[in-house]
């Protein structure tokens, strides 16, 4: 297994030159110090089966050459155990890792270190490389690098930086469970890091929430829906920013409907509730009467007393529930409601013309007919009755906007009508 992996170290006029090869590497970064004249380098590799101690199928040793010009830059197993490549346990996911770099020169003076990702780290990784001196903290992924003055050696030169790397901030959203709250959530975890700030804005921008010096997990809740982005920063981390959306659930609609009979019936005359709800997968039905819950998807129901009942159907799924009531107004004098078999039928229209509400009825042998016009709770609120005739037309003006019930009334038979009014 070892053997898989190649290192070649070759000295070209006294410099250090490591070459890998780049299809099998990842999560590999060379650190190169530079002056006018002369360069090193160091590699730092994350491998599965990597120790911190000596591996020798993948570290190599430090080498330093005789020519006091060329600077050296190395990492430590310990204070006599210098690396040139130095291969780690795999970089993790759930914590923080810091290596401290060492670097020797001969002469006081300006360097350049650069970072080179010879094996390409995962997006939202950070590196970072810490001068323990002035207190600043640089950005170094790939392609970043420093210009710096370095004394001649010194202790203070050899243990200067410090290699901070970070797995990706991490999010989990919880979108919101039902139309109309505000029940979404952000938790905001970076691994291994317990000082870190954050700010979250919305669509437009503006900062509704924020925090700092959090030990690496913060959780932001209240959200409704809608696009948000977060900044989050840390002093060994670069600052990053990411986009996310707190999503609408499926819209639950809670409805019924009855037979135009349904709304204004007698006792004990059956009545069957037409469901026609959308994006739930259960029902409860509540009758207004005391009797038991009904679970069917379109119950069938009967009141044995007069009087208004509320009907409330809840719909849900599995994060919520939504309801819708309407009233049923159960009257004793309207025991007939189901039309009987008599052979004079009754033939009924009823619209709305402008403000007025027009309604026509024919029978097929003259007869004396009652008209009545009922409001959604049961009372009266227009009547008329007609001598024998087998065509009867009435124009009236209802009181206000609504539901309204209308029965026609002959000696043998009955027709009830609904209509919606708009005054």
């Amino acid at each position: 297994m070892k053997k898989n992996y190649l290192k070649v170290m070759i000295f070209i006029a006294g410099n250090l030159l490591i070459t890998l090869p780049v299809s099998s590497i990842t999560n590999a970064l060379k650190i190169k110090i530079s002056d006018s004249l002369y360069s090193d380098e160091a590699v730092v590799r994350f491998l599965p089966n990597a120790t911190s101690n000596f591996d020798s199928g993948y570290d190599a040793w430090k080498l330093f050459g005789s020519n006091p010009s060329v600077p050296a830059i190395f990492t430590n197993i310990d204070s006599q155990s210098h690396l040139s490549i130095n291969a780690l346990s795999a970089f993790a996911k759930e914590t923080d890792f810091d290596l401290e770099l060492s670097i020797k020169v001969s002469y006081s003076k300006f360097y350049t270190i650069k970072s080179i990702e010879t094996g390409t780290f995962s997006n939202g990784v950070s590196i970072m490389l810490e001068d323990k001196i002035t207190g600043m903290i640089y950005p170094f992924r790939n392609g970043s690098s420093l210009n710096i003055y370095l004394f001649a050696n010194s202790i203070a030169t050899a243990g200067r930086f410090i290699l901070h790397f970070s797995p990706p901030t991490n999010f989990e959203l919880t979108n919101v469970t039902c139309t109309g709250l505000s029940n979404g959530k952000i938790k905001i975890t970076k691994p291994g890091n317990n000082n870190w700030d954050y700010q979250l804005k919305d669509n437009s921008g503006t900062i509704i929430h924020s925090g700092s010096g959090v030990n690496e997990t913060a959780t932001i809740t209240g959200l409704e829906v809608g696009s948000y982005s977060v900044e989050t920063s840390s002093s060994t981390t670069f600052s990053d920013t990411n986009i996310f959306t707190i999503l609408q659930p499926n819209v639950i609609i809670a409805n019924y409907e009855v037979d135009s009979a349904g709304i204004l019936i007698a006792p004990f005359v059956p009545i069957v509730f037409h469901n026609i709800s959308s994006g739930a997968i259960s029902y409860t039905w509540d009758f207004g009467d005391g009797s038991a819950i009904s679970n069917q998807f379109s119950p069938t129901h009967q009141y044995s007393a007069e009087g208004v009942y509320t009907v409330t159907l809840t719909a849900a799924n599995e994060n919520c529930e939504i309801s819708y009531s309407n009233t049923i107004t159960v009257s004793p004098s309207l025991a007939t409601i189901i039309a009987s078999l008599s052979k004079n039928k009754i033939f009924v229209s009823a619209y709305q013309q402008n403000e007025m509400l027009i309604i026509n009825s024919q029978t097929e042998i003259e007869t004396k007919m009652d008209i009545s016009v009922f409001d959604a709770l049961g009372e009266n609120v227009y009547f008329s009755s007609s001598d024998d005739s087998k065509n009867v037309s009435r124009s009236i003006t209802l009181p206000a906007s609504g539901t309204y019930f209308i029965s026609v009334f002959t000696d043998t038979n009955r027709v009830n009508k609904i209509i919606a009014y708009i005054k």
